[in-house]
């Protein structure tokens, strides 16, 4: 580094470092000559003064990178207050420069930003900008300037190194801010500039005067737009700044007129960027769909049923309908509440964000929802248990249905916190040893070694039943020795974390981290600090939060972006279905590329293929090593930008995968000039497994610069590819090494100060030594009262003899008792002495709140400023790996890990995405895998193939309530195998040879599921297997399974014939010799099977078990490690297969044996196949075998359950491949019949592999061999047991070995020599012979006491032991304290690093390191909890559990959310011989209860107990027959008496469907039917109360007082109910109603924009009069329309018109029609309990009249519907009319809207009526809109064109009398008076879109109503929500008619009321309108 000139010196400073820096300080520098004979004497100067030597250094130029950068800071001045402006050309030099130095290397390029983020380098910027605005600047040069300042500027601040780097960031922001300026003044003054010069470029190209090209204008068009979207990213006040979207909206218009000019591929990253700054500002269009990319696009009708669901939000505070605001992890509520969560089915996800809502929603379901679950078990078991036995332990649950098991510890307690570098802060939490017994520490060791609790990683949760926090198990400590050290220290810390949970009797401890950092969570844990005693913990050991928290989080942050690549095809509009086109890739498309195919030829010939051009596939198919499947799968690939291929088995998907690959990349920029810049390939799979697999292909295939991303990979091929390993070569800037120095100093300092400190004060704030130097530092008069002086008056110490417990404990004992305690202010102010005894106390509790409240507000700091250091050492590490990665070919990564990993893979430029085996992969983790950069994903797989694996078998397609979830339903399947005709399929290629299977195997999948499959040649010629007479055979038995259990546990079932049976078989495989250790597998379905065979095999063969499937038994509990057989005799013979691989069916796909062995399992009477039912296991258990596939099963249990087994079945049969015996074939013997049929039958006839024959061979040593007939390799391994002839070296004994077994080494006879002296001084009488030989290596084993060096431990070691030399490991435990004031119980070596440094000298190093719940909160409209994970402060989301409302005859199914539909039931249940409502079941009763005793007998013959009208409860209720535990169930509150007390005559019983009970008289009074009813003393009710002043609240609607079940359907309480139920009904209706409205108003903005864009540029460029359209030439292919009569017919005109242009508005137009119709009147609660109870009236011939309350209906979303849908009318004749040359249509078209002005009346009277006065002036307005619209096709002589005239006129002037009267509530639409009443008067006429003011109306719409709140009316009776605590905060108006609304302090303004009969059922209402009827 000495030619390096420092650049310290470089600047002219004085280097700090002196003669130790690494750099040059040359006299001769280049920074010496620069800057003139100053900074020479300074340089010299600095050379002088230094140390000897340094003067004599060599002077080394600087490098040309370094003098260009010098050169180019010297034009940036050092004092800004007077520098001079450059010259124009110079300002041209400067910025170009600065954009070549951007081509050198990482610390120049970060160099150069950060200059231009000084004060010299933005004075640059604005000269530039300023020069350019200038008014004299003239139009010619504006574009030349542009290329030469603004272009390079742009390309700096833009090159991708400065984007992605966070070393930057500041720095970048720094110049985006500047840009900016103020109020966005520069912004706005530089981006008109842009405009300019791009338009005088664009105009400059279009007439061929310019060298730019339109790929040059895409190109500026693109750069501009992304510095203006940065611009707008980093300043928040761009987003809102009014005078931004203009000039968003000009570069709009420039880009729109580019496009007519230049080909869709050069513009399209411009056009990606417009589609992102416009979605940032809320404007403009949505990026291109499939249609607008020439994709034809198929839509048709289709007829629909419905059914109603609740759909997603309010079931607690974690349930929301935006998937962005749910927490991961489940809170409280969440987990108690009793609504099922909102899962979408198919048939709900429509568009992206249905698409993202639907996959997130049932991933966490599928993840979450087991670990809701579990906590929800385990509390409501410990409350049964401890309500039965007092006692709050549980053995541990496994979750069976979920796959979740856990592990559920008593007694938790949070005992101490200590510092961690690696997460902030470890957790130790103690519990009651879950051993059952005391137990010794060998034992307790032994059990904790067992039972493999507290993996790291694994999930654990720490509960009470109001509180959940969730924990992950932390990590061991990493070791501090390397190398021979590092296990022994992995041991020791192992050890030592072992230690901590045995080594106390009754008490162990586990140290955890925290799932998050966030305040709540940190403040909870804080309050739940040594909560010692109410506390649980719960270990769910099968689950880890990486596998599925980083999926969850992308899909998220994916529906924050609303950006998808492909989202035309993954979520195409509704109505597209059937088989669509796919265009090619977008890279593709460019003009002039073609893909070059010469490196797949065996001729290195060129072959090129250009995506959407013919070519010859036969010419590929002929001259490459591609099938012809294969070559055509590849080019399929190659042309479209989703590819989809099927590979069945063995047909080279993998190979195909690697060659497009390789193909990729030999046609990108980094291969070929003419190349594609894709970037880095991304390869995605789902396991870890394939992902290696696949990069391995990839290296043999020579393809290099490949990365692998994770740290799971057992391929040692891949190990130099890991990232880590990468990054570890990879060179960081000098900035980059700077800050990384800093932050870990910092982190180190903080972790060591304030964390250990902040963890320190928490652990001791309760002790008095802490309590005594509180006082001493806040109040040492108090501290000097209670403890003592210190010091005298004349500042000596004193001795205070007395402990602070004792003189605190003293204290709090003194004073006066019984003394009422004043305010606490005021006790802070007295003296200590003058406090009562019980004012001592609430003084120590508030020293105690002060000490705990200062000690958690250290640590929340702290823990914030870690987290910002550890965000930034990680952005500094991403800009590292982020370079790696850019510079990589072939980026390998799980889709797990890419989305841990997308922060950083967003900022790839990769465009093209590879997914092998994606018919495995989730949908959800698939579409995470699509950064935004992708424009090309290939997917290979296989659909009939094994599906994704998911847990939760209710989630599965192939379960019918998971049928339509279809959650492990691939997007591949989705997209290959749509489920419905109505969705989008897409095309696939399918592969068709086969290279693996021999035909006879091949023809059972060929037949069944793959037609088109051929057979290689290659599988023609394979050799019969070795030992059996036919190579596929289905051994038949009928021998019962084992297991008995659940049907859809995989653990569950096992069959111990087949164990045995093929354990035999494969032993006999094996004694054959010609086998290798991958040339056999055992294949079963089941983790049972897999068990016992892995024990069985075990003893003989060392058994390879497959990641995936020992990671699956782990999680399941199974412990199947081998045990000895003693009922089978030892192998003495070597084993021939050295491992043998066993594996279950899911976790053997894409592998393959020359020899299977399948153990099918089932075998039961009820003939069930179980797992392998579906053809997608059968699929792949049968097609893994090459040379020979052997079945054991029972065929009539599997030909029984699926159908292709039956198919299977016939195959063999017929073939002779079926039977009860299985016929073997000795090689050497082959005429020897051997037919076996049991286990047994092996040993008896085939012994040793072959026959029964004796083996006539010799031994190698001369002895006969003893075995039967056997192969020559089991020959040669047999073991001589004669006695060995051969003597020992240096001494006379004999060896004592067999004679086939090598002779010992060294004599081990024991020689006695009384009087031997080891050289160490102690005696060894007794030694081997060997060692007697030489007592100098004898290791002296007497065990003495050492002190070892450094850490200073006593230990006890054998004699021979050194413990001074640096490969000892000390055993002792550490002990030293931490910083967190425990001592360490780690071992010695896990915390001593101990190493050598480069002259072998020893250094030490010491590092100790390290020593998740629901909301539940209740609703108010139900008596459920929401069941969200916590949301903090904000709103719980709509309930989402199942409603509660049912009756008699029905129940609801909706959501409880949403708004019931009332029973249609013409007779109310309520009703009994004494008393009958005579009203509908869905009104309020109007009978009086009745409150005898039920007349009717139960089925044991005794009289019911119930109410005489109630249901009858069952026999067991019987006071008669009851058991003990029903007849002393308290069932009377008041007077105390048990149910055999109660005298049922007098007081019959209700019996909820709970099945809590209780008696009339109490129910009664829970319910307050005495504020409804007039009763008597015995409760019997007399009379309806007249209208009371108290309303009946929601909160009134009781529930069961034990289990909080619901009392809705007890119809002796239905007056009190049904009204209530029927107002909150009117209330969700009111919510439901408003959110359908605002995405349908959203979409009608969007569509009028566009219509309005055309029409305006039409009109500005036309030379036509103004008002009309240009005419030109002859009309006669005009068409005339007539517009008028009903609007039906109307739209049926439209429709006919030949354009596209109106499909989608008139498809908007019938949604919002659709929308209309379900919002009127008669479909509300109110209206539809109105109209049940007149039918019933009109059935039973009343004819009296019926008044009804109109009032308490909501007319407001019918009014805004009616306005949305004129509005939409307009707009679409107002553009047919207005382009009716475009269209083809006459001048004399007639358009008379007689129907639809009469449409514009009923709005505005409706609206009069109502007092919603913002549609009344709608109404008018349109009005007027129409008749210009008539006026504009009438002529000029038209008799009734002043009478139309007149009318509009006068709407308009009503207009204005409501903007007068009503000016707030109608400024919405006060723009628009003008604008129609302009066009009325004759001016440019274009249809009236919505206004800014009307748009943020309907924005602001969005929050009017809350799902939660409280509910008020205004002055006028229109309802609004109040959020918080229910009262208003600040002033405000209605929202529909402007009166004041708001308040302050909690005050509302006069004339705003409660809206009772929506927050209350109105019994005065009730009574006016329904209950004083009687039918």
């Amino acid at each position: 580094m000495a030619d390096r000139l420092c650049h310290f010196i470089r600047d002219g400073k004085r280097c700090p470092f002196g003669t130790r820096c690494r750099f040059s300080h040359g006299t001769g520098s280049f920074s010496a000559r620069q800057n003139g004979n100053s900074r020479s004497t300074h340089s010299n100067n600095h050379q002088t003064n230094g140390q000897n030597g340094t003067a004599n250094r060599p002077h080394h130029p600087p490098s040309a990178s370094e003098a260009a950068l010098h050169a180019w800071r010297l034009t940036i001045p050092k004092n800004t207050t007077h520098n001079l402006p450059l010259t124009l050309a110079k300002l041209d030099q400067f910025f170009q420069d600065a954009c070549k130095l951007m081509e050198h290397e990482i610390t120049v390029k970060q160099d150069v930003v950060k200059t231009l983020a000084t004060e010299g380098g933005l004075q640059r910027i604005r000269q530039m900008v300023e020069r350019m605005s200038l008014a004299a600047f003239t139009a010619p040069s504006m574009g030349t300037t542009f290329v030469r300042q603004i272009v390079p500027l742009f390309k700096v601040i833009t090159h991708q190194d400065v984007v992605e780097s966070a070393i930057l960031e500041q720095e970048i922001g720094t110049v985006h801010n500047y840009l900016y300026g103020v109020n966005g003044k520069r912004a706005i003054e530089l981006f008109g500039i842009v405009n300019d010069a791009l338009k005088e470029l664009s105009a400059a190209v279009a007439i061929n005067t310019s060298n730019t090209t339109t790929d040059d204008i895409g190109a500026h068009f693109a750069l501009a737009l992304m510095v203006f979207v940065k611009i707008v990213d980093v300043n928040d006040s761009a987003k809102v700044n009014q005078n931004l979207p203009p000039v968003v909206k000009t570069l709009e218009n420039l880009l729109d007129a580019q496009r007519k000019v230049a080909d869709s591929a050069s513009l399209h990253d411009a056009s990606v960027l417009l589609g992102q700054l416009q979605h940032r500002f809320g404007l403009g269009n949505a990026l291109p769909t499939a249609s607008s990319s020439g994709m034809p696009i198929r839509t048709a009708t289709r007829a629909t049923f419905a059914t109603q669901r609740d759909g997603p939000g309010g079931r607690h505070s974690n349930d929301f309908v935006d998937i962005c605001e749910i927490q991961i992890m489940p809170k409280m509520d969440e987990i108690m509440s009793e609504r099922n969560e909102y899962l979408p089915i198919l048939e709900e996800s429509q568009g992206l964000d249905g698409l993202l809502d639907r996959q997130f929603r049932l991933l966490r379901e599928e993840s979450v929802g087991q670990i809701r679950d579990a906590i929800r078990s385990e509390l409501e078991s410990l409350a049964r248990h401890h309500a039965t036995t007092g006692d709050t332990n549980l053995r541990p649950q496994n979750n069976k249905n979920q796959g979740a098991r856990t592990y559920s510890y008593k007694n938790a307690a949070i005992t101490h916190l200590q510092p961690d570098g690696r997460d902030a802060f470890v957790v130790d939490i103690s519990f009651d040893q879950p051993m059952r017994r005391p137990a010794t520490d060998k034992a307790r060791k032994e059990w904790w070694q067992k039972m493999k609790r507290f993996e790291p990683e694994a999930l654990v949760c720490l509960f009470n039943p109001t509180a959940v926090l969730f924990f992950r198990v932390a990590e061991p400590p990493k070791p501090k020795q390397k190398d021979e050290n590092r296990a022994a220290s992995e041991a020791r810390i192992a050890d030592d974390i072992l230690k901590k949970r045995y080594g106390h009797e009754w008490r162990a401890t586990v140290s955890l981290n925290m799932v998050s950092h966030t305040p709540a969570d940190t403040q909870l844990l804080l309050e739940l600090f040594k909560n010692s005693g109410k506390l649980s913990l719960l270990e769910f050991p099968t689950i880890l939060t990486a596998s599925f928290e980083p999926t969850l989080l992308a899909l998220q942050e994916m529906k924050k972006m609303s950006a998808l690549p492909f989202s035309e095809l993954l979520a195409p509009p509704l109505g597209t279905h059937g088989l669509i086109d796919v265009a090619p890739p977008a890279y593709a498309v460019k003009p002039g590329f073609r893909f070059n195919l010469r490196c797949l030829l065996k001729e290195q010939k060129d072959l090129f293929f250009t995506p959407g051009q013919a070519f010859e596939m036969e010419a590929l198919q002929k001259v490459s090593t591609l099938d012809d499947a294969q070559a055509v799968a590849l080019i399929n690939a190659l042309s479209t930008c989703l590819a989809l291929m099927q590979g069945p088995p063995g047909t080279g998907k993998s190979y195909v995968g690697v060659e497009i690959i390789k193909l990729l990349l030999a046609n990108s920029t980094k291969s070929r000039k003419d190349g594609a810049a894709i970037g880095p390939i991304i390869v995605v799979t789902y396991t870890n497994h394939a992902l290696d697999q696949l990069l391995e292909h990839l290296v043999k295939a020579e393809i290099k610069q490949i990365v692998r991303i994770g740290s799971r990979s057992k391929s040692e091929v891949l190990k130099d590819c890991n990232l880590r390993e990468v990054v570890k070569k990879a060179q960081r800037s000098k900035a980059e090494g700077r800050r990384l120095w800093e932050l870990h100093s910092q982190r180190e300092e903080l972790v060591s100060g304030r964390l250990h400190r902040a963890t320190g004060d928490i652990n001791r704030a309760d002790s008095h030594a802490t309590l005594k130097d509180y006082l001493r530092r806040r109040w040492p008069e108090h501290a000097d009262h209670i403890f003592g002086r210190e010091k005298d008056t004349e500042g000596f110490e004193q001795h205070i003899r007395r402990k602070p417990q004792h003189a605190l404990r003293d204290w709090l004992s003194g004073g006066v008792g019984g003394v009422a305690a004043r305010p606490k202010a005021a006790l802070l102010r007295f003296p200590l002495n003058q406090l009562s005894q019980n004012e001592r106390t609430i003084v120590h509790q508030h020293w105690q709140h002060e000490i705990a409240s200062s000690a958690h507000s250290k640590l929340s700091d702290a823990l914030s400023s870690y987290d910002q250091i550890t965000t930034d050492l990680d952005a500094i590490h991403g800009d590292t790996e982020l370079r790696c990665l850019n510079d990589a070919n072939v980026i390998g990564i799980t889709t797990s890990g890419l989305a841990r990993n997308l922060k950083t893979l967003r900022k790839l430029k990769s465009q093209i995405l590879v997914c092998e085996e994606a018919g495995e992969v989730l949908e959800a983790h698939l579409l995470t895998a699509f950064l935004p950069s992708i424009s090309h994903a290939i997917l290979i797989g296989d659909h009939q193939q094994l599906r994704p694996h998911i847990q939760n078998y209710n989630l599965k397609a192939e379960s019918r309530l998971g049928e339509q979830y279809s959650l492990d339903v691939s997007l591949f399947e989705r997209l290959v195998q749509p489920t419905s005709a109505q969705s989008v399929k897409l095309p696939y290629s399918t592969l068709e040879t086969q290279r693996r299977m021999d035909p006879s195997i091949s023809r059972l999948i060929r037949e069944n599921l793959y037609p088109a499959l051929k057979d290689s040649p290659a599988v023609m010629s394979y050799p019969q297997v070795v030992g059996m007479k036919k190579r596929l055979f289905w051994l038949d038995h009928a021998e019962l399974e084992a297991s008995k259990q659940s049907e859809n546990d995989p653990t569950s079932h096992w069959n111990a014939y087949e164990v045995e049976m093929t354990a035999a078989l494969v032993n006999h495989l094996v004694n054959q010799g010609a086998y290798h250790p991958e040339d056999i597998a055992v294949l079963a379905p089941y983790l049972g099977q897999l068990s016992h065979l892995r024990k069985r095999l075990g003893s003989s063969f060392a058994i390879v078990l497959d990641d995936r499937d020992q990671l699956t038994l782990d999680h399941a509990g199974i412990d199947d490690k081998a045990t000895p057989n003693p009922s089978r005799a030892p192998i003495n013979k070597t084993t021939l297969l050295k491992a043998l691989r066993i594996a279950t069916v899911d976790n053997f796909q894409g592998e393959e044996a020359k020899v299977i062995v399948i153990s099918l399992v089932r075998s039961n009477v009820q003939k069930k196949c179980g797992f392998l039912r579906t053809s997608n296991r059968i699929n792949v258990l049968l097609s893994r075998a090459k040379h020979g596939m052997y079945i054991i099963g029972n065929s009539e249990t599997a030909g029984h359950s699926a159908g292709m087994w039956a198919d299977v079945i016939s195959k063999l049969t017929a073939d002779g491949n079926l039977g009860s015996s299985l016929e073997l074939q000795c090689p050497r013997h082959p005429d020897t019949d051997i037919v076996v049929s049991t286990p047994d039958d092996f040993p008896k006839f085939s012994p040793e592999g072959g026959c029964s024959l004796k083996c006539v061979d010799r031994l190698s040593c001369g002895h006969s061999c003893p075995s039967k007939c056997h192969s020559e390799v089991l020959h040669k391994a047999v073991r001589c047991l004669q006695a060995c002839p051969r003597s020992l070296k240096g001494c006379d004994h004999s060896c004592p070995n067999y004679c086939g077994d090598a002779c010992v080494q060294y004599c081990k006879m024991n020689v006695h020599d009384p009087d031997r002296i080891l050289p160490c001084g102690h005696r060894a009488p007794d030694l081997p012979c060997w060692q007697s030989q030489d007592p100098k290596l004898v290791n002296c084993p007497v065990e003495m006491q050492r002190t070892v060096p450094v850490c200073d431990h006593t230990v006890v070691e054998q004699c021979h032991i050194d413990v001074t030399g640096q490969r000892y490991v000390c055993k002792a435990r550490c002990g030293t304290i931490l910083s967190c004031g425990h001592s360490c119980k780690s071992g010695c070596d896990k915390c001593l690093t101990r190493k050598a440094d480069s002259e072998g000298k020893p250094l030490y190093k010491t590092e100790h390191g390290s020593c998740k719940q629901v909301c539940d909160r209740g609703y108010t409209t139900c008596n459920h909890g929401c069941k969200s994970n916590c949301h903090g402060k904000n709103p719980c989301p709509p309930c989402a559990s199942a409603c509660e409302n049912q009756c008699a005859h029905s129940k609801c199914a909706k959501a409880c959310s949403d708004p019931c539909q009332p029973c249609a039931s013409e007779r109310c249940a309520s009703s009994c011989d004494h008393s009958q409502c005579s009203l509908p079941c869905a009104a309020p009763c109007d009978h009086l209860p009745c409150s005898k005793r039920c007349s009717k007998f139960l089925s044991c013959g005794h009289q019911c107990p119930s109410i005489c009208g109630g249901k009858c409860p069952s026999d067991k209720f019987c006071q008669i027959c009851a058991q003990e535990d029903v007849l002393n169930t308290a069932v009377d509150f008041i007077e105390g008496l048990s149910y055999r007390e109660v005298d049922l005559g007098q007081y019959p019983c209700i019996f909820p469907r709970c099945g809590h009970f209780q008696t009339t008289q109490s129910m009664d009074a829970q319910m307050s039917m005495n504020t409804y009813y007039e009763l008597d003393e015995c409760g019997t009710v007399l009379r309806i109360k007249s209208a009371t002043s108290v309303p009946f609240s929601m909160d009134e609607i009781k529930s069961c007082a034990i289990c909080r079940g619901s009392l809705r359907d007890i119809s002796r309480y239905g007056r009190l109910i049904r009204r209530a139920m029927i107002d909150e009904a009117t209330k969700k209706f009111i919510v439901w109603a408003n959110q359908q409205y605002l995405p349908l108003a959203s979409a009608l903005q969007v569509e009028q924009d566009k219509l309005d864009l055309e029409t305006r540029t039409v009109a500005q460029n036309s030379t036509a009069p103004k008002g009309r359209e240009p005419v030109f030439g002859d009309h006669s292919d005009r068409v005339q329309l007539e517009l008028k009569g009903a609007l039906d017919k109307q739209l049926k005109t439209l429709r006919m018109l030949p354009t596209q242009r109106y499909t989608t508005l008139l498809k908007l137009r019938n949604k919002l029609d659709s929308h209309r119709t379900t919002v009127r009147k008669e479909e509300q609660p109110f209206h539809a309990v109105f109209d049940l109870v007149q039918h019933a009236r009109r059935k039973r011939g009343i004819v009296a009249e019926f008044a009804f309350d109109e009032s308490l209906l909501q007319p407001r979303a019918y009014l805004l519907a009616s306005a949305l849908l004129i509005r939409c009318d307009l707009a679409l004749l107002s553009d047919v009319l207005g382009r009716r040359f475009a269209l083809k249509i006459d001048d004399c078209t007639t358009a008379q809207f007689t129907e639809n002005k009469k449409k514009c009346q009923e709005l505005s009277q409706e609206a009069e009526q109502s007092q919603n006065r913002l549609q009344e002036m709608e109404g008018h307005l349109f009005y007027a809109q129409y008749i210009s619209l008539e006026l504009k096709t009438m002529p000029a002589s038209h008799n009734s064109l002043e009478a139309l005239l007149k009318d509009g006129k006068e709407h308009i002037e009503h207009a204005k009398v409501l903007k007068g009267q009503f000016h707030h509530e109608t400024h919405a639409l006060h723009g628009d008076i003008n604008i129609v009443e302009k066009i009325l008067n004759g001016g440019t006429f274009y249809s009236v879109v919505t206004s800014k003011e009307m748009r943020e109306v309907i924005a602001a719409m969005a929050t009017e109503f809350r799902g939660t709140g409280h509910w008020y009316y205004c002055a006028n009776g229109h309802p609004f929500t109040i959020g918080e605590c229910g009262m208003p905060m600040e002033q405000a108006r209605c929202p529909q008619c402007g009166a004041s609304i708001g308040g302050r302090n909690h005050q509302a303004v006069p004339g705003v009321t409660r809206a009772d009969n929506l927050e209350r059922g109105d019994v005065e209402g009730l009574g006016r309108n329904l209950g004083n009827m009687r039918l």
